[in-house]
């Protein structure tokens, strides 16, 4: 199968889910898989005290 072949998958379905007091985007994609918005995942892991940098 060649990259021309492959389609992108779709989203179908979009919600939120609340975790204390952050909103967390959480896409459904058409293959069933469950995935959170970039921001909302940065967001979640600022409040969780994660640190970009840490290594």
């Amino acid at each position: 199968m060649n990259n021309s072949d492959e389609q992108l998958p779709t989203v179908i379905n979009t919600g939120t889910i609340n975790i204390d007091n952050i909103q967390v985007t959480v896409h459904t994609l058409d293959s069933g898989q469950r995935v959170i918005d970039a921001r909302d995942m940065q967001k979640f892991l600022n409040w969780l005290g994660a640190d970009n940098n840490e290594q």
